[in-house]
């Protein structure tokens, strides 16, 4: 599954190649690494069975992230290192707030719709709080302050109707 990340935070690169018409690469790189990942899975499943499949998806995965980021690097000029630095700055408190929410979890044992419900709010106050200190830059924040700024201007227009 981790592997899967890297493909999941880059989902807007994929949506702005086919935006720019230039996901043709990303489709070919995608067919070969597809390819690779069948003879390796071939390969491997004799030696370990279904962790051998597991390992060449892996593989393949790693492989085409790679194979994009130069992609977007080297061919639409894209400061990946910029971008992954970002990235990587959220990972300690999205890492942090993860293992506090499992434990929660975990002493709580929400089991029916409506703890599980308050506990969803609860982790995601929580969560918003801890980004908000130390994951969101002050573009972000001034993004949320437009926000809030829009629906403190409509309550004060609709009182004047």
């Amino acid at each position: 599954m981790a592997p899967q990340f890297i493909s999941i935070i880059q989902t807007l690169f994929a949506t702005m190649l086919e935006a720019m018409n230039k996901h043709k690469v990303k489709s070919l790189i995608y067919i070969g690494v597809s390819f690779l990942n069948l003879i390796l899975t071939l390969y491997l499943v004799r030696i370990w069975g279904s962790i051998g499949c597991a390992i060449a998806t892996c593989v393949g995965m790693l492989l085409n992230a790679i194979l994009n980021n130069l992609y977007y690097k080297y061919k639409l000029n894209l400061d990946m290192g910029y971008y992954w630095k970002e990235i990587l700055k959220m990972v300690p408190s999205i890492l942090g707030i993860s293992i506090i929410g499992y434990g929660v979890k975990v002493l709580l044992r929400p089991n029916n719709y409506i703890t599980i419900g308050l506990f969803g709010i609860v982790f995601s106050i929580i969560y918003f709080g801890i980004c908000w200190k130390f994951t969101f830059n002050k573009y972000e924040k001034d993004i949320i302050y437009k926000f809030i700024d829009k629906i403190k201007l409509r309550k004060i227009n609709n009182g004047i109707n």
